[in-house]
């Protein structure tokens, strides 16, 4: 994963948790997650296993609070 997102690049957790400042409790942070981690459809069965792997790393690694707290 790249170490330098730039400055208007979202982390992983800020992304969501803006969607749940936006949206309220229709949205759910957790589903935006999980899509992240299905490689089955469309284009995406071409991923190769390191960046598959990188993406569930970087999933496990946000904190569900810290996806839902936004204060950007």
């Amino acid at each position: 994963m790249c170490a330098d997102r730039g400055p208007l690049r979202p982390s992983l957790a800020t992304a969501p948790a803006a969607g749940s400042a936006i949206y309220g409790t229709r949205f759910n942070p957790e589903i935006s997650l999980r899509a992240l981690l299905s490689f089955d459809d469309g284009d995406l069965l071409q991923l190769d296993e390191l960046t598959k792997e990188e993406l569930r790393t970087a999933v496990s690694l946000v904190s569900f609070r810290e996806a839902t707290d936004f204060r950007g």
